[in-house]
């Protein structure tokens, strides 16, 4: 039950802005902001109920109480009679931002006194006891994504601000954000992979399955 209400909730979500793109290329502007509202709070109620009837992880609490803002946000800027487009356009903004700050904060708190930093906790999972150099090494590797969601997110808060402003045609942003997020995730995943393998030798390396499985776990999603 748990497993089906997660599923029909990203569906939801996925739908949301696919159906809102398709309604405004046929140029019903005000039908786009209303199935965008509507597919994303039906998709959250829905991971909502499933996130209820499971043990939540802090990581799932935030990014919950985050999500709901966006179906409100829209729901009042359709009222306002706001332009269709910027309505699209903030909540994919708004989206991003809240994913790329959740993940954020997840790795930067790890990294408080006292803490152990993600990396590591995740190579102790499946590892067991670590060597002083994969301990180094993990903490660089926590420390990276630290950086990388911090740049993802100044990226976009930048492109948005300069589009909205006139610095820059406000499609750069489409452009930019929504298509380099993936991709640069996938390219840190390899160039890490490929980096640990050089550095750290006389050790028994995982996939890229293992260490996203481990991740999932540890962050509370299933």
């Amino acid at each position: 039950m748990i497993a089906s209400r997660r599923f029909a909730g990203a569906t939801c979500l996925v739908a949301a802005p696919a159906s809102a793109h398709l309604a405004m290329a046929f140029g019903y502007a005000q039908l786009a902001v209303e199935a965008l509202a509507l597919l994303q709070l039906a998709g959250l109620f829905f991971l909502f109920t499933a996130w209820s009837g499971s043990t939540q992880a802090p990581f799932e609490r935030w990014v919950r109480t985050r999500l709901w803002m966006l179906p409100a946000i829209l729901l009042w800027l359709a009222v306002a009679q706001a332009p269709p487009r910027l309505v699209l356009l903030l909540d994919a903004a708004l989206f991003h931002a809240v994913i790329q700050a959740s993940l954020l904060l997840l790795f930067a708190r790890s990294m408080r006194p006292d803490h152990e930093p993600l990396a590591t906790e995740m190579a102790r999972r499946i590892h067991g006891s670590l060597r002083p150099d994969i301990v180094a090494y993990t903490w660089c590797v926590t420390l990276a994504w630290c950086l990388f969601f911090a740049a993802e997110l100044c990226l976009s808060v930048g492109l948005l601000g300069a589009g909205l402003t006139g610095w820059l045609p406000i499609r750069w942003w489409w452009v930019v954000v929504p298509d380099s997020c993936l991709p640069a995730t996938i390219v840190i995943f390899v160039v890490e992979y490929i980096i640990r393998r050089w550095l750290i030798t006389d050790f028994e390396h995982v996939g890229f399955r293992v260490a996203i499985s481990v991740f999932r776990s540890r962050a509370g999603v299933s």
